[in-house]
């Protein structure tokens, strides 16, 4: 993983990873000099300590929402974003981006997805992303 994000980062591709995490564990992400920014799910905080009840859940919509109101803040144009994604609630996202990419991903997502990707190599989807070994 380390090696296809600084691939991506390195080639000028900023990262923007929507995730249904926990908060801290996509703070854990936000840290590392990759990312631009996290979307997570938040956890709520009772009397000082995490409750373990998610502050909002991260959707097919929530997903899309997220890199839509990135977009409009950085004057970037959707049909410029490319997306990797496995599941359902990528669909949207597929839909709304320049480039989709199923990577390991459920038939329904397949089937939205401009490419899929079947590997256990992350590095497999860099010549899609323009991006070489």
């Amino acid at each position: 993983m380390k090696e296809t994000l600084t691939a991506l980062a390195d080639g000028g591709c900023i990262l923007l990873p929507a995730t249904p995490a926990r908060q801290f564990a996509a703070e854990e992400l936000e840290y590392r000099p990759w990312f631009a920014a996290v979307s997570d799910a938040g956890m709520t905080v009772a009397d000082g300590a995490l409750s373990g009840e998610a502050a909002q859940h991260i959707d097919e919509d929530g997903k899309l929402a997220f890199v839509e109101q990135w977009c409009r803040s950085q004057g970037v144009a959707l049909h410029e974003v490319a997306v990797v994604g496995d599941s359902r609630s990528d669909i949207p996202l597929f839909r709304a981006a320049g480039k989709s990419i199923a990577l390991n991903a459920t038939a329904d997502a397949r089937t939205v997805a401009d490419h899929v990707v079947e590997t256990e190599d992350l590095r497999d989807i860099l010549p899609l992303l323009g991006q070489v070994r």
